[in-house]
Protein backbone atom coordinates (compact mmCIF):
# COMPACT_ATOMS: atom_id res chain seq x y z
CA UNK A 1 0.00 0.00 0.00
CA UNK A 2 1.20 3.39 -0.52
CA UNK A 3 1.42 6.43 1.69
CA UNK A 4 0.31 9.66 1.10
CA UNK A 5 0.78 13.12 2.51
CA UNK A 6 -1.93 15.45 2.25
CA UNK A 7 -0.98 18.94 3.00
CA UNK A 8 -4.36 21.70 3.20
CA UNK A 9 -5.81 23.39 6.03
CA UNK A 10 -9.43 22.85 4.97
CA UNK A 11 -11.41 19.68 6.15
CA UNK A 12 -13.41 19.66 3.04
CA UNK A 13 -10.57 19.15 0.65
CA UNK A 14 -8.66 16.93 2.82
CA UNK A 15 -11.53 14.50 2.46
CA UNK A 16 -11.92 15.12 -1.59
CA UNK A 17 -8.66 14.70 -1.93
CA UNK A 18 -8.42 11.36 0.09
CA UNK A 19 -11.75 9.96 -2.13
CA UNK A 20 -9.66 10.98 -5.26
CA UNK A 21 -6.53 9.18 -4.12
CA UNK A 22 -8.12 6.14 -3.01
CA UNK A 23 -10.18 5.96 -6.36
CA UNK A 24 -7.01 5.78 -8.41
CA UNK A 25 -4.52 3.90 -5.93
CA UNK A 26 -4.65 1.57 -2.91
CA UNK A 27 -3.11 4.26 -0.70
CA UNK A 28 -2.74 5.22 3.29
CA UNK A 29 -3.75 9.24 3.62
CA UNK A 30 -1.57 11.39 6.64
CA UNK A 31 -3.23 14.54 6.58
CA UNK A 32 -0.76 17.93 8.42
CA UNK A 33 -2.87 21.41 8.24
CA UNK A 34 0.10 23.25 8.87
CA UNK A 35 3.81 23.77 7.39
CA UNK A 36 5.11 22.73 10.57
CA UNK A 37 3.17 19.63 10.74
CA UNK A 38 3.79 18.97 7.24
CA UNK A 39 7.63 19.42 7.69
CA UNK A 40 7.45 16.90 11.06
CA UNK A 41 5.79 14.37 9.16
CA UNK A 42 8.02 14.66 5.79
CA UNK A 43 10.92 14.13 8.29
CA UNK A 44 9.51 11.20 9.93
CA UNK A 45 7.95 9.33 7.08
CA UNK A 46 8.56 8.71 3.44
CA UNK A 47 5.61 9.39 1.50
CA UNK A 48 4.96 7.71 -2.16
CA UNK A 49 2.84 11.31 -3.36
CA UNK A 50 2.37 14.51 -1.68
CA UNK A 51 -0.06 16.74 -1.90
CA UNK A 52 0.61 20.38 -1.22
CA UNK A 53 -2.11 23.11 -0.96
CA UNK A 54 -0.41 26.81 -2.19
CA UNK A 55 -1.86 28.87 0.29
CA UNK A 56 -2.05 27.45 4.01
CA UNK A 57 -3.64 29.34 6.65
CA UNK A 58 0.02 29.22 8.52
CA UNK A 59 2.15 29.78 6.07
CA UNK A 60 2.98 29.54 2.01
CA UNK A 61 3.14 26.09 0.21
CA UNK A 62 6.23 27.83 -1.21
CA UNK A 63 8.15 27.38 1.84
CA UNK A 64 7.37 24.06 2.43
CA UNK A 65 8.61 22.92 -0.79
CA UNK A 66 12.30 24.94 0.03
CA UNK A 67 12.40 23.08 2.93
CA UNK A 68 11.79 19.43 0.88
CA UNK A 69 14.36 16.96 -0.93
CA UNK A 70 14.63 16.80 -4.63
CA UNK A 71 13.00 13.18 -4.03
CA UNK A 72 10.28 15.02 -1.85
CA UNK A 73 9.79 17.66 -4.05
CA UNK A 74 9.67 15.04 -7.48
CA UNK A 75 6.53 12.95 -5.23
CA UNK A 76 4.77 16.43 -4.68
CA UNK A 77 1.38 17.58 -6.60
CA UNK A 78 0.56 21.00 -6.03
CA UNK A 79 -2.77 22.74 -6.56
CA UNK A 80 -2.91 26.30 -5.74
CA UNK A 81 -5.84 28.78 -6.80
CA UNK A 82 -3.16 31.37 -7.47
CA UNK A 83 -2.36 30.98 -11.19
CA UNK A 84 1.64 32.77 -10.68
CA UNK A 85 2.07 29.69 -8.65
CA UNK A 86 1.31 27.33 -10.62
CA UNK A 87 2.76 27.98 -13.40
CA UNK A 88 6.18 29.18 -11.56
CA UNK A 89 5.90 25.21 -10.28
CA UNK A 90 5.34 23.93 -13.52
CA UNK A 91 8.19 25.81 -14.56
CA UNK A 92 10.17 24.26 -12.34
CA UNK A 93 9.20 20.86 -13.57
CA UNK A 94 6.79 20.22 -10.72
CA UNK A 95 3.36 18.61 -11.10
CA UNK A 96 1.02 21.47 -10.05
CA UNK A 97 -2.80 21.91 -10.55
CA UNK A 98 -4.77 24.78 -10.52
CA UNK A 99 -7.76 24.40 -7.60
CA UNK A 100 -10.51 25.49 -10.19
CA UNK A 101 -10.02 22.63 -12.44
CA UNK A 102 -11.88 19.48 -12.19
CA UNK A 103 -9.73 17.78 -9.32
CA UNK A 104 -10.40 14.44 -10.05
CA UNK A 105 -9.33 14.55 -13.85
CA UNK A 106 -6.36 16.86 -12.83
CA UNK A 107 -5.55 14.18 -10.08
CA UNK A 108 -5.51 11.71 -12.16
CA UNK A 109 -3.22 13.06 -14.87
CA UNK A 110 -0.58 13.94 -11.98
CA UNK A 111 -1.17 10.04 -10.50
CA UNK A 112 -0.28 8.61 -14.18
CA UNK A 113 2.53 11.41 -14.49
CA UNK A 114 3.86 10.18 -11.17
CA UNK A 115 4.11 6.45 -12.98
CA UNK A 116 1.32 5.90 -9.52
CA UNK A 117 -1.02 4.19 -11.44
Amino acid sequence: MKKALIIEDSRSIILSLISTLKQFISVECYFAVSAEGALELLNEEPFDVITLDGFLSAGHGRDILKQMSLEQMNKTIIYSSDDAFVKECKEMGLSAINKRADIHEAMKQALIEKNLI
